[in-house]
């Protein structure tokens, strides 16, 4: 596991019955871009969104730090071709490609995540997926 470079590495640390995962950012040649899917993927939860979004991309679009926390600011990007476990039940795979935002937040404590807060719009996901109504387009007014 020590040389793995893909998202694959949480998976496969969780079936070994690893609980946790270390990526040295400061002694090996990974970009920040993998190392951030793979530690989203290592997350409690990160399973299911892998399983029903395979082909799933996060982009960091800003990363701001002060004191011990850490902000990203992102982009999910995805096709949903698998099931998607919710508190209400699975949704079978619709085909439909999504995109939404998302923050996360970390709280660190001499290197190592001491917390971690995930906030994305469920209502837009749901929308995306077509198990939600998507909002009224307002009217255009015109000057004739």
């Amino acid at each position: 596991l020590r040389q793995a470079r893909t998202v694959d590495v949480a998976q496969i640390a969780r079936t070994c019955g690893f609980d946790w995962l270390f990526i040295d950012c400061e002694h090996n040649s990974m970009d920040l871009d993998t190392a951030c899917q793979i530690a989203a993927a290592s997350l409690a939860g990160a399973h299911e969104f892998i399983t029903a979004f395979p082909d799933a991309r996060t982009e960091a679009k800003n990363i701001f730090t002060q004191g011990k926390h850490v902000i990203v600011d992102g982009v999910f990007t995805g096709t949903h071709n698998g099931p998607l476990k919710t508190p209400m039940g699975d949704v079978p795979a619709t085909g439909r490609k999504i995109k939404g935002e998302f923050v996360q937040i970390f709280e660190v404590d001499r290197g190592l995540v001491k917390k971690l807060s995930l906030l994305y719009d469920q209502v837009q996901l749901m929308t995306q997926l077509g198990m939600a109504p998507a909002p009224p387009q307002q009217a255009v007014k015109s000057n004739r």
